[in-house]
């Protein structure tokens, strides 16, 4: 995507968060959706997962995403960023006040692939390294389902606590609330996926891509 597409998907973002503070910010909201509707890019169904995070410290104050969407892109960005300001339930509803030292950064997805069935089950210790050959820390990000139960865990996520790919993996497990040997098991399906991640470098700063 290119990076000022990925812009006005931010602005989008913030504006919309803006709108369910004060009903005066739906006019400019209203226009730069008119812009974002006559590109092409921003029309496709794409899913993606909007991150807060507090201004300097870049610590986390929420997000939410879809993995899949009916909606383009200009309009999945606005649920996911107010999902994120408001229904994250790690997190109290963001405050106007707050939203003035907040980053906002946008994961676009690709398709995600499946890398293991539900039919599979990993028992030994070549099975084991040929499906976390298959893991580029930096490049994919993983979701784990099994039944009720499903994780997702961004690129980015595995890079800033410098995991491997079993500790990746293992870490997917425990955010789809299973135990962490749960990926070797039959019944549970892992797909990877990639994402184009772009940020603010300041509150409504420039924007720059994360990753190539």
């Amino acid at each position: 995507m290119q990076t000022k597409h990925a812009a006005l998907l931010i602005r989008l973002a913030r504006l919309a968060i803006l709108a369910r503070f004060d009903a005066r910010w739906q006019e400019l909201l209203s226009h730069v959706e008119a812009k974002a509707k006559i590109i092409s890019e921003l029309n496709q169904h794409n899913g993606i997962f909007v991150t807060l995070n507090e201004w300097p410290s870049g610590k986390l104050r929420g997000c939410i995403g879809f993995v899949h969407s009916n909606l383009p892109l200009w309009q999945t960005v606005q649920q996911a960023a107010l999902a994120a300001a408001f229904n994250d339930p790690r997190f109290v509803p963001l405050t106007q006040e707050e939203l003035d030292n907040i980053t906002i950064e946008i994961s676009v997805l690709s398709q995600p692939e499946i890398i293991k069935t539900a039919d599979e089950a990993i028992q030994t210790e070549k099975q084991e390294k040929a499906l976390l050959k298959k893991i580029e820390i930096g490049k994919h990000g993983l979701i784990i389902e099994s039944g009720f139960y499903s994780g997702l865990l961004l690129p980015q996520v595995a890079t800033e606590y410098k995991w491997d790919s079993k500790q990746f993996v293992q870490q997917t497990c425990w955010k789809a609330g299973l135990n962490k040997d749960c990926w070797k098991q039959q019944g549970v399906v892992i797909y990877r996926f990639s994402a184009e991640v772009f940020t603010e470098t300041k509150p409504r700063g420039e924007v720059k891509k994360e990753n190539n």
